[in-house]
C-alpha cells in the first residue's frame, strides 16, 4: 500500500519530530493543572485537554502513516504494541501508587479505587458516566482517578481509528467485513429472537438488558462504520478518500456533541462517540498536511501568532460557553498546528528547552497532578502558600515516572514478538487489576481515621454505612411504587388514620424515618424524587435537571392526582425542597400557592420547612482535624446570620403564602443545625451531615422532632418561629 509522505516530515529534523507540538503539549497540561487548582484560575483551563485530543490525532495519523503495511494484522500488532508500551507502564504505575495513598487518607475510597480499576481498561469514562458523575461537581475533586476519563477515551479511538484508517488507504474496495457484519447481525437477531422465546423479552439475555445495549452501542458504533468504510471508494487516491471518510464521520460526531451538550452534557464529555471529531481533526489535520500550504510561509508567522494568542484567549472563557470554547480551541489549535514555522516567536516559545522539557513529561505531568490534588485535598488542602509545594510534587513525580518508568520500558524491547509484547501488556493489567480488587476488600485497613478512630469519625463511619443501607431516589415516577410507600407501610399494611404525607425532594427524604418514629399515632407516607427535581413548575425545570430527571415534569402532576383522590380534611401534606437548589426558581412561589389551595379545598393542612444549612465541603470528614489533616478544609462553617440571609427570601415567600392560605404551617428548622452563631458539619459530638447537605440519622431526629411538636401544638396559619413572625408586618 502506497502513501503520499506527509509535508510536515520535510520540514524537521529526522523526518517526524517536532519540537513545538512538545511546546503545545506543555501549553495544554498547565492550562489543564491551572483549572485544576481552583477552576476560577482558569475557567476554560479543563479544555487542554482537547488540545491533546487534537494532538493525539495528528500523532496517530502520523505513526500510522509511517509503517504502512498491507496486512492489517501486522499492522494491528505494531501499533497496538507500541501503545501499550506507551501508556500502560506510567499509567499502571501512578494508578498503584495512588491508590495506596488515598486509601491511607481516605476512609471511604471505594470509589476512588472502581475508577482507577476502570481507568487501567480504559473504560473509566464509562464507568464516570454510569456513576452519574458530573466533571464540575465538587465530588470529583476527591476522587483519585476522575481525569482518566480521557485516557478511555482516546484508548476507545485506538481500537477503531487504525482499521478505519487502513481500509480508507487501500486502493480498492472489499466487501468481506460488510458480508461478516450481516452474519454477525443476523446470529444478534437470532439471539434476541430466542431471549424473547425464553424471557418474553427481546433483551433479557442481553447482559444489562436494554440499557447495557445501549452502553454497547456507544462502544461499537464506530466499528459497525468499518464494513461501510471498507465499501466506500470516492477517489483512486487513498489520501483523499481517507480525507472524505474521516470529514464524514468527524461531522456526524461533531453533530452529536452539539446535540448533546445542552442535553446530556455527561455523555458529550465522556463519551468517545462526541469526542471523535476533536481527534479527527487532529487526523484530518495531518492527512491534508501531504498538500501545499493553504497560505504563504511569510503569512505563517502572523497566523501563528494570531491563533496562540486567540487560543490563550478562549481558556478564559466562561464554562457556560463550554461547547462554543470547545470548538474554538479545537479550530485554533488545528491552525497553530498547521501554520508553526522555524524562526516564526511562536516557534521559538514552543521549541524552548524548559518548555519541550514540560511536553515530554506532560502524560506523566497528566497522570500526576489530579492524584496529588486530590490527596492533597484529603490531608491538608490547596492554599495560597501550598501550590508551590503541590507544583513541586507533581513535576518531581512525573519526572520521576518519566525517566525511571515511562521512557525506559518504552524503549525496552519486552519479547521477541510484537502479539507477546501485547499479551505481556495484558498480564500486567490482569495483575494491577487484582492488586485494586484487593485493595477494595482491605484498603479500609490503611486508613488513619479508621485506625486511630475519634468518636466523631467512629458517628461519620455509622451515618455513611446507614446512607448505603437506606434505597436511593429513583430519577423517575414510578407511579406504583408511590403509591404503595404513600399508603402502606414496610410490611404492607395500610396506613392509619390520620396521614402525612411527605413530598419534595431528597431533603423531605432526610426526616421520614425519624417522623414515623416521632409521630406514632400518625400514618407516615411518603413518595419523594431525586437531584433537582421536586413539587416544581415544569417552567422550572432546566436542560441539566432534564438528563437525570426523566419524569421531573411527571412528579408535580403525580402528587396533585394523587392528593385530589386520596386527601382527607384530618390529614397533613409535608413538603420540603433543597433551597439552594430551588431559589433560582422564578416560579416556586405561584407553585406553592396553588398546593395550598388544592389542599386547602380538602380541608387539610400544608407543613412547609426551611432548609438546613449547608456546607460547600463535599466531605465532611475533611472538616474534622487530625495530625494528617491539619487545617478545616474551605467550605466547613458558616456563620448563622449568613444563613439567615441565604433563607430570608424564602421566609418571606412562605410569610406571604401564609397570609393567603391560612391552612399553612411554617416550621423553621435551620437553628437546630447550627452552634451559637456558626453553622458547620457538627454540633458538639453529632455529626450533623453525611454529604454537604444531607442530614444523618442523628441530626434528622432533631428536625423530626421539632416538626412533631409543631403539628401537635400548633394550629394552621401559625408560624413556629417569633423571628419569622416578623415577616408579615
Amino acid at each position: 500500500m502506497r502513501v503520499d509522505q506527509p509535508r510536515t516530515a520535510a520540514r524537521n529534523h529526522n523526518g517526524n519530530y517536532r519540537p513545538e507540538i512538545d511546546g503545545l503539549r506543555a501549553l495544554a497540561v498547565i492550562a489543564v493543572i491551572i483549572n485544576h487548582f481552583g477552576s476560577n484560575k482558569l475557567t476554560s483551563g479543563y479544555l487542554g485537554v482537547d488540545i491533546f485530543f487534537v494532538i493525539s490525532g495528528y500523532v496517530i495519523s502520523a505513526s500510522l502513516m509511517r509503517q504502512p503495511s498491507d496486512n492489517l494484522a501486522e499492522l494491528l500488532s505494531g501499533f497496538y504494541a507500541r501503545r501499550v508500551k506507551r501508556i500502560l507502564p506510567a499509567l499502571i504505575f501512578f494508578v498503584s501508587i495512588t491508590s495506596i495513598l488515598i486509601c491511607l487518607v481516605n476512609p471511604t475510597a471505594e470509589e476512588s479505587l472502581k475508577t482507577g480499576f476502570w481507568s487501567l481498561f480504559g473504560a473509566s469514562n464509562f464507568y464516570l458516566l454510569n456513576q452519574s458523575t458530573n466533571y464540575f461537581a465538587a465530588s470529583t475533586k476527591l476522587n483519585a482517578f476522575t481525569h482518566t476519563w480521557s485516557l478511555g477515551v482516546e484508548e476507545q479511538f485506538y481500537l477503531v481509528y487504525p482499521i478505519i484508517l487502513w481500509w480508507c488507504l487501500r486502493n480498492r474496495p472489499s466487501y468481506k467485513p460488510l458480508l461478516k457484519t450481516i452474519a454477525a447481525g443476523s446470529v444478534f437477531l437470532l439471539f434476541l429472537l430466542l431471549s424473547r422465546i425464553s424471557t418474553g423479552h427481546l433483551f433479557g439475555l442481553f447482559p444489562g438488558q436494554m440499557d447495557g445495549l445501549v452502553t454497547a452501542a456507544t462502544v461499537l458504533w464506530p466499528a459497525l462504520l468499518i464494513p461501510i468504510v471498507a465499501c466506500v471508494r470516492v477517489h483512486k487516491s487513498g489520501i483523499i478518500n481517507a480525507i472524505f471518510v474521516l470529514s464524514v464521520l468527524s461531522a456526524a460526531s461533531l453533530a452529536g456533541f452539539l446535540y448533546l451538550y445542552p442535553r446530556h452534557q455527561s455523555s458529550a464529555y465522556f463519551l468517545m462517540a462526541p469526542r471523535f471529531w476533536e481527534l479527527g481533526a487532529g487526523s484530518l489535520l495531518l492527512l491534508t498536511s501531504t498538500t501545499k500550504s493553504l497560505w504563504p510561509n511569510r503569512l505563517n508567522k502572523i497566523i501563528s501568532i494570531s491563533a496562540f494568542i486567540g487560543l490563550c484567549l478562549a481558556l478564559f472563557l466562561p464554562i457556560e460557553l463550554g461547547s462554543i470554547a470547545t470548538i474554538t480551541v479545537i479550530l485554533l489549535t488545528c491552525i497553530l498546528i498547521y501554520s508553526l514555522e522555524s524562526g516564526g516567536p511562536i516557534h521559538s516559545l514552543l521549541t524552548h528547552k524548559y518548555v519541550v522539557a514540560i511536553g515530554l513529561i506532560s502524560y506523566s505531568l497528566y497522570l500526576w497532578h489530579w492524584g496529588i490534588l486530590a490527596i492533597s485535598r484529603w490531608t491538608i488542602g490547596i492554599h495560597a502558600w501550598s501550590v508551590p509545594l503541590q507544583t513541586g510534587a507533581m513535576l518531581l513525580a512525573a519526572a520521576v515516572s518519566y525517566r525511571y518508568v515511562e521512557t525506559p520500558l518504552r524503549r525496552a524491547d519486552w519479547a521477541p514478538s510484537r502479539s507477546q509484547t501485547i499479551g505481556i501488556g495484558l498480564g500486567l493489567l490482569i495483575v494491577a487489576g487484582a492488586f485494586l480488587i484487593s485493595l477494595g476488600r482491605w484498603g479500609k485497613e490503611l486508613a488513619l481515621d479508621r485506625r486511630f478512630p475519634t468518636s466523631w469519625t467512629s458517628n461519620f463511619f455509622q451515618a455513611a454505612s446507614e446512607f448505603k443501607q437506606q434505597s436511593l431516589l429513583h430519577n423517575t415516577v414510578d407511579q406504583a411504587g408511590m403509591l404503595s410507600t404513600l399508603t402502606h407501610d414496610q410490611a404492607g399494611q395500610e396506613l392509619s388514620r390520620p396521614r402525612l404525607y411527605v413530598f419534595g425532594d431528597s431533603h423531605s427524604n432526610h426526616y421520614i424515618t425519624s417522623l414515623k418514629k416521632a409521630l406514632p399515632n400518625l400514618g407516615v407516607g411518603s413518595a419523594s424524587i431525586g437531584w433537582q427535581c421536586g413539587y416544581i413548575s415544569p417552567l422550572d425545570i432546566d436542560g441539566q435537571t432534564k438528563q437525570w430527571m426523566k419524569d421531573c415534569e411527571k412528579y408535580t402532576q403525580f402528587v396533585d392526582k394523587f392528593l385530589i383522590e386520596d386527601l382527607k380534611p384530618e390529614d397533613t401534606v409535608m413538603l420540603a425542597h433543597r433551597w439552594k437548589e430551588k431559589k433560582a426558581n422564578i416560579h416556586t412561589e405561584s407553585t406553592l400557592n396553588h398546593l395550598a389551595k388544592l389542599i386547602g379545598a380538602r380541608g387539610a393542612k400544608l407543613l412547609l420547612i426551611d432548609d438546613v444549612p449547608e456546607i460547600s465541603q463535599e466531605n465532611p470528614l475533611l472538616c474534622n482535624i487530625r495530625p494528617w489533616r491539619p487545617f478545616p478544609s474551605e467550605g466547613c462553617f458558616q456563620s448563622k446570620a449568613a444563613v439567615d440571609a441565604d433563607q430570608n427570601r424564602y421566609d418571606k415567600m412562605v410569610a406571604r403564602i401564609i397570609r393567603n392560605n391560612p391552612n399553612v404551617i411554617y416550621a423553621k428548622l435551620r437553628d437546630l443545625y447550627c452552634e451559637a452563631d456558626r453553622c458547620g458539619p457538627y454540633k458538639g459530638k453529632l455529626m450533623l451531615y453525611r454529604d454537604t447537605d444531607h442530614l444523618s440519622e442523628a441530626a434528622s431526629r432533631l428536625g423530626a422532632q421539632r416538626i412533631a411538636d409543631t403539628l401537635q401544638h400548633q394550629s394552621p396559619g401559625h408560624i413556629s418561629s417569633q423571628e419569622h413572625a416578623a415577616h408579615l408586618n
